[in-house]
């Protein structure tokens, strides 16, 4: 049994539940209201040819992210564990640490799919409200750039599930992270604007977060696509983002390990 072999059970494990399709449908229609925040506000200061990305990717997408991270790797290990279904492939000859990286790439690649199907629809969308959408690079990039980042994700719901075996357990403290890292962000955004310089760098873990100092007291909040397009290369913070998202990753990923080699059957 091959590490392909365990990507692609955990894909057919993920693809077929209803709880996929289901957060697909909410995760669309939650597209299509921010996109139509434009249109419903005539004098709202946009640029048509950019609310697809701007409106429908950059702002909800990582929110959207952390969500079906949620929906789709919360199971993945308590359920199997639960039900048995980890005890078969225990049984395999393969190694545990190919099963958890196996898992990983697979849930991975699981939520990657719901981004990339988001990202296509608010492109499709905005182009039939507003017309004829620009900066098509931006969506690739934003769309890699929120794929990777959902990998801080993964790792940390599969590092609760295998250590307290309980999906609402990693679902509920995954949540409290995010909320935890957004309350973080309005402390950040506050104290630029009262001139206090905070460095709490180490804590941007979405691409599409993160700020740029502009002439005098006046901040403002970069988009990874924005920023790209203004100095033609990856902003630092963006670099940073990037960074930090591989290193704790590969943190979660290790303590991972730790803890499922040391993993009894039930």
């Amino acid at each position: 049994m091959s590490i392909l072999s365990i990507v692609k059970y955990e894909l057919r494990w993920n693809l077929r539940k209803k709880r996929f399709f289901i957060f697909l449908l909410v995760s669309l229609i939650l597209e299509t209201f921010t996109i139509l925040i434009p249109l419903s506000i005539p004098q709202f200061p946009v640029v048509k040819s950019r609310i697809g990305l701007e409106f429908g990717v950059l702002t909800l997408h990582p929110f959207i992210t952390m969500l079906a991270s949620i929906a789709i790797v919360m199971n993945s290990f308590p359920e199997e564990y639960n039900s048995g279904h980890l005890s078969i492939l225990f049984t395999k000859p393969i190694k545990r640490h190919l099963i958890l990286l196996g898992k990983t790439l697979g849930s991975l690649l699981s939520v990657s799919i719901m981004v990339l199907f988001s990202t296509v629809y608010a492109f499709l969308l905005s182009w039939i409200l507003y017309g004829v959408q620009s900066h098509l690079t931006g969506y690739l990039i934003a769309f890699l750039s929120i794929s990777l980042s959902s990998l801080f994700f993964v790792t940390f719901i599969n590092l609760l599930g295998i250590l307290t075996k309980s999906s609402i357990a990693s679902a509920l403290f995954t949540f409290l992270l995010y909320i935890t890292l957004t309350v973080l962000e309005g402390f950040l955004i506050a104290s630029q604007l009262m001139g206090i310089r905070v460095d709490v760098s180490y804590l941007y873990v979405m691409p599409s977060y993160g700020f740029t100092h502009l002439p005098h007291t006046t901040v403002g909040i970069y988009t990874l696509q924005s920023s790209l397009l203004q100095i033609g290369g990856i902003p630092l913070d963006s670099s940073i983002c990037l960074i930090n998202i591989l290193a704790y990753s590969l943190l979660f990923y290790i303590l991972s390990y730790y803890l499922f080699r040391r993993l009894e059957p039930p």
